[in-house]
């Protein structure tokens, strides 16, 4: 549906400036509400076949406070709710999410758009248009996973217990992201083109994207990356080797960000394969708001406790 929504469109020029909307509709931005404070739970450490490794302090805004992305923007308290440098308000999408077209997937532009709910999908992965055809969503429903509600089902978590699969983060992205690109089960479709795989090792490098990998020995045999931004992460791909190795390196993911005092597991969208896992669709305005309230809380992805 959203193929054939697409094809027949004309692209613009690669553009610096604001993004083509696919609507003209004024912005209608909403009150912020005051950030609540929030304690942040210390992972159970102890007799944990889980144990991840984690390196030391990204991910925060509020832990630099004027952390300085590429083009010397400032970036204080983000919140979907304040008007985006780059893109149209995330609710003049169009019924298949469409934001908008085309732009270049720069540190900037990707922080602004998981900031106001929208996230990239370059359509030419998945054979469905020329290089350059980059699309910008904000589907509605919404895919999320919930701390709470999270089912990991009975022979999953004997394999997590077992201990079979060694779990890291972040040792090695550029590995997950490859294997997330190039894993011989995709039958040569991937969304992650050579563009958003530079993108997010880019992103990766400032500390805003994370992945969690899953090891047999020595082998890097499955894994899960995304985005973490204050209280806010955004899953977007996951690959294995090893049969379930991805699954236990997604419940690692889960019981850490649920450990750290995350607010919102956005997944997008949900496939049978999430469904397993107990993930609901909420609307967009629902999504909007849990966003900002999580952007507010100050929260580090790979901080030891």
């Amino acid at each position: 549906m959203v193929a054939a929504a697409l094809r027949n469109q004309r692209l613009p020029r690669r553009l610096h400036r604001p993004l083509l909307p696919t609507k003209h509709q004024p912005q209608r931005p909403l009150p912020p509400t005051e950030p609540q404070p929030q304690r942040l739970l210390p992972p159970n450490e102890r007799n944990d076949p889980l144990r991840m490794v984690f390196r030391q302090g990204r991910g925060s805004v509020e832990s630099r406070p004027f952390f300085r992305l590429p083009h010397m923007i400032k970036i204080r308290q983000p919140s979907p709710f304040v008007p985006s440098l780059f893109f149209p308000d995330a609710r003049t999408a169009d019924d298949n999410g469409l934001v908008a077209l085309g732009g270049d997937m720069t540190p900037v532009v990707l922080y602004d758009a998981y900031v106001h709910g929208i996230f990239p999908w370059p359509f030419s992965g998945a054979g469905l248009g020329p290089p350059n055809r980059l699309g910008w969503f904000s589907p509605n429903p919404r895919g999320v996973f919930e701390f709470e509600t999270f089912h990991i089902p009975k022979r999953l978590a004997r394999l997590c217990r077992s201990g079979r699969f060694r779990i890291t983060s972040n040792r090695n992205f550029r590995g997950v992201l490859l294997g997330c690109a190039l894993t011989p089960y995709r039958d040569g479709i991937s969304w992650v083109t050579p563009s958003l795989y530079q993108a997010y090792l880019r992103l990766y490098s400032l500390g805003f994207a994370h992945s969690v990998e899953a090891w047999l020995d020595d082998r890097l045999v499955g894994g899960v990356y995304g985005v973490a931004i204050n209280g806010f992460f955004a899953a977007e791909s996951m690959f294995r080797i090893e049969t379930n190795a991805s699954n236990v390196a997604l419940v690692a993911l889960t019981e850490h960000l649920k450990a750290c005092g995350y607010r919102l597991f956005d997944i997008q969208m949900i496939t049978p394969h999430t469904a397993r896992f107990g993930a609901v669709d909420i609307s967009r305005d629902e999504y909007l708001q849990r966003l900002h309230d999580a952007l507010q809380i100050p929260t580090i992805f790979d901080d030891k406790r």
